[in-house]
């Protein structure tokens, strides 16, 4: 079924029954991905696509981001299935570039705006991964001549008149942009009036710009083409980056165009497209060293001889399958991200789910994780948060809690960790110690590492906030611009680090005896890439056990009784509401599609937690977690009920004693 190489194929797969989905193993809700490396050959090691596949993954994506982690990759159909991979784009060049690194599999050629294809650097790439150029109206937008006003006819019908100015050479299609308004032109009535599809009121004279009709038949035949050989097209429907997290902007209907027009296509033939939903869903995407997940998501299946298509090529009906499909790959789409009304309300579901989850988030997956925070999104997005006082105030108690942590800089994780009661010096020496101990460790590469590379970072940051200034007030749709900051940073950081490298090396060569003139490549290309990374690593830890200290002393400051018990009484609060509200949103099946039952939730957050068992599995747990930031799990997970058993006979041992006194 699967080929050995992208190369093209004349013969799609048998076609199968409209309903029908690509074959896959079955797995539960959220289940992770055994990746299978893909075979060694010479051919796939000097090609250029996987070249810069692999310094964009190994160079960029996991030296920028600490975690990532991926979600449901037995969606990607195999080599040789035509397939068109769609996603949401909450973070500029960077998003196609995670994907790039996601799927090592299939060769994808994104569908790239040729204005980005003009770029220095972004061009480069762009083209070294086969990407096809397309033209945005938008991107070729020019200042109208005059001022435009509207007026209704006797039809009912928009009527746009022009002043100073001449709609000569204008088409039907041809857009005009004035304020925050798009106007469609319908039919061109003479040189100063138009018809337009909108039903607007502009009575004041107003300036405006032209967006022209374009053209796209070339790069639709280019797409019509390498979907003919089974290859895989990429697409963001949402038509540009915007950071409005948690919801799609207005998806563009090019992606369901492509696919329909493909299957009919006397030029080609196609029995069968897949659709892959991909949601990228990032935590703090704007900073260095932030995390990601990202969601592969159940495929939408088009075939030729489905109802869909036989829609489609009725002249009657075609713009109702172009919407049909539109609105299939929305919900397949919107089922990868976490659905949220605002930045707030998503960090509020976020903690809700952290909330929800306890201690029990160690033992399931990250697919059953974004489970969980999807359908903790459900019930704060349905309708009962409008109608339930309950319910609103609970949302509201959750926003207090997480302006109450940013205030203090503290996370939920800390909050959970802490016990009501002391645990006594010891441990809590102990727990200073190690992190004093990695502090001391990591110092010694991490200093000089950021004392040395300060000035790039300086750098990329300045650069970075300039663009994201200019974006924001060139935009209309972005909401802080946070979407264009990483990929900036990277697009400087490709620049200006190599020529910084070459500078440190030379100055290494001259003044460390160790070197010489002759080993200036191996500097250049093998020592510092490698001690930069490694000053990476140092860096991590040595800030990160930096803030930790930082935030356990903030929250003895703050009073760690009171936090635990705030964020106690929320927990009781939110497994009832769990409990109410989720049989009807989720259907009457929920307890049946349960990730966690009552029991896996139930008393595992007592406000009252002094036994030496709880200490000692709290203590455990602490640094299991710190060592899983650095990928080291290293403590498994009986050895901690082992300990945590010995601790809790000691302290029945203990309890015995003390009664019988």
């Amino acid at each position: 079924m699967s080929s050995s190489s992208d190369s093209p194929k004349k013969a799609n797969p048998p076609a199968k029954a409209p309903d029908a989905t690509p074959s896959r193993p079955a797995q539960s809700v959220g289940s992770e991905d055994v990746h299978r490396p893909r075979p060694f050959t010479w051919s796939s090691v000097l090609d250029l696509y996987n070249i810069m596949r692999f310094l964009i993954k190994n160079f960029i994506i996991k030296v920028f981001y600490s975690r990532i982690s991926y979600v449901g990759r037995h969606h990607i159909p195999p080599k040789g299935e035509a397939v068109i991979f769609v996603s949401n784009h909450p973070n500029q060049f960077v998003d196609g570039g995670n994907i790039l690194a996601a799927v090592d599999s299939r060769k994808i050629r994104f569908i790239t705006a040729a204005k980005s294809m003009r770029r220095p650097v972004i061009g480069l790439i762009a083209k070294s991964f086969g990407a096809v150029p397309v033209e945005r109206s938008q991107d070729l937008a020019y200042a109208g001549k005059g001022t435009i006003t509207t007026s209704t006819d006797s039809n009912g019908k928009t009527i746009v008149k022009v002043e100073g100015g001449s709609f000569d050479g204008l088409v039907p299609g041809t857009k005009l942009k004035t304020q925050n308004l798009l106007l469609p032109i319908v039919r061109i009535i003479d040189d100063s009036t138009a018809e337009v599809r909108e039903a607007v009121e502009l009575k004041e004279p107003t300036t405006y710009k032209i967006w022209p009709k374009l053209d796209q038949h070339l790069m639709y035949a280019n797409v019509y083409k390498n979907l003919a050989e089974g290859k895989a097209i990429g697409i963001f429907p949402e038509g540009g980056s915007h950071d409005n997290v948690g919801r799609l902007l207005e998806l563009k209907p090019g992606v369901a165009i492509m696919t329909l027009g493909a299957l009919a296509s006397p030029k080609h033939e196609i029995n069968r497209i897949t659709i892959v939903p991909i949601g990228l869903n990032y935590f703090e995407p704007y900073r260095f060293r932030s995390s990601l997940i990202c969601e592969f998501g159940r495929p939408v299946v088009v075939e030729k001889d489905s109802q869909l298509f036989r829609e489609y090529i009725n002249p009657d009906t075609k713009r109702k399958a172009v919407g049909s499909l539109m609105r299939d790959i929305e919900t397949a789409m919107l089922g990868c991200i976490i659905p949220a009304a605002s930045y707030d309300t998503l960090q509020a579901i976020q903690t809700a789910t952290k909330l929800y989850m306890g201690p029990m988030s160690a033992k399931i997956t990250t697919g059953e994780k974004m489970e969980i925070s999807k359908r903790m999104a459900r019930v704060m997005n349905s309708k009962y948060m409008e109608e339930d006082e309950k319910l609103r105030q609970l949302m509201e108690q959750i926003q207090d809690y997480n302006l109450e942590l940013k205030t203090n800089h503290i996370r939920d994780r800390d909050v959970q960790n802490i016990q009501a009661q002391s645990i006594g010096f010891f441990p809590e020496a102990l727990w200073y110690f190690q992190r004093i101990v990695i502090i001391l460790l990591s110092m010694f590469i991490a200093i000089p590492s950021l004392m040395l590379f300060a000035p790039v970072a300086r750098i990329c940051q300045s650069l970075s906030l300039k663009e994201k200034s200019r974006a924001l007030a060139a935009s209309s749709v972005k909401y802080k611009a946070f979407d264009v900051v990483a990929s900036y940073k990277i697009l400087v950081a490709i620049v200006i680090v190599p020529i910084y490298n070459l500078l440190l090396s030379i100055v290494l060569v001259k003044m460390v005896p160790f070197f010489s003139l002759i080993s200036l490549p191996f500097v250049y290309f093998v020592f510092t890439p490698v001690a930069q990374y490694l000053a990476v690593i140092a860096s991590d830890a040595f800030v990160g056990n930096i803030r930790r200290i930082a935030r356990r002393i903030r929250i003895y400051k703050k009073g760690r009784r009171t936090l635990r018990e705030h964020r106690n009484r929320l927990v009781r609060k939110l497994r009832i509401a769990v409990n109410e509200y989720g049989p009807k949103v989720l259907g009457p099946d929920f307890e049946e599609k349960r990730i966690l039952k009552n029991e896996d939730v139930e008393n595992i957050e007592d406000t009252q937690v002094s036994s030496l068992a709880s200490a000692a599995r709290s203590y455990l747990g602490s640094v299991k977690q710190d060592l899983h930031d650095f990928d080291v799990d290293v403590i498994p997970e009986d050895l901690v009920e082992i300990i945590s058993s010995v601790f809790s006979t000691a302290g029945h041992a203990v309890r015995r004693e003390v009664s019988m006194e």
